[in-house]
């Protein structure tokens, strides 16, 4: 389980710096990542299911808050928490609507369920690029919650 954790933290905190699109699904890795200096990373996260890969995979765009509900709601699908029973009709952030994709409103709410991905005054402003301040505050949840101590605390032990 630990070597699974640090594969899962390294992966994830590389993968969402430098990741930029979530795509369909396709066997081939992206075309634009060879040589890239995380192309390890992303093709372990590719093959994790946290990113969909396609033709390309854009390195060196801009994560959105979005993307990174997209990514660690997957992580923590496959991890075992699940979203709100309600999540279809009732969004888990209040600038999302019951018509938004299905996985979007799933992701949404597994990720707030899980407390990793809490939102700014209640919304998730989906296409907003994410700051790093934000982001190590999300990464910092995200093993709290998977691991029952956060980032902080398992470096102050």
């Amino acid at each position: 389980m630990a070597n699974k954790y640090k594969k899962f933290v390294a992966t994830a905190a590389t993968a969402t710096l430098v990741a930029s699109a979530i795509v369909p699904v396709a066997s081939a890795a992206p075309s634009d990542i060879e040589g890239n200096q995380f192309e390890g990373y992303i093709l372990d996260a590719i093959e994790l299911g946290l990113f969909q890969d396609n033709a390309s995979f854009n390195p060196n765009n801009t994560l959105t808050r979005g993307h990174v509900v997209l990514i660690l709601g997957r992580y923590l699908e496959t991890a075992g928490f699940e979203p709100a029973a309600d999540y279809a009709t009732n969004p888990a952030f209040a600038d999302m609507n019951t018509s938004a994709d299905e996985e979007y409103l799933r992701t949404a709410s597994i990720v707030k369920e899980a407390g990793v991905f809490t939102g700014s005054n209640g919304e998730i402003n989906w296409k907003a690029p994410i700051k790093r301040e934000a982001m190590a505050a999300v990464l910092d949840r995200l093993a709290g919650a998977v691991t029952g101590k956060t980032l902080v605390e398992q470096a102050a032990s």
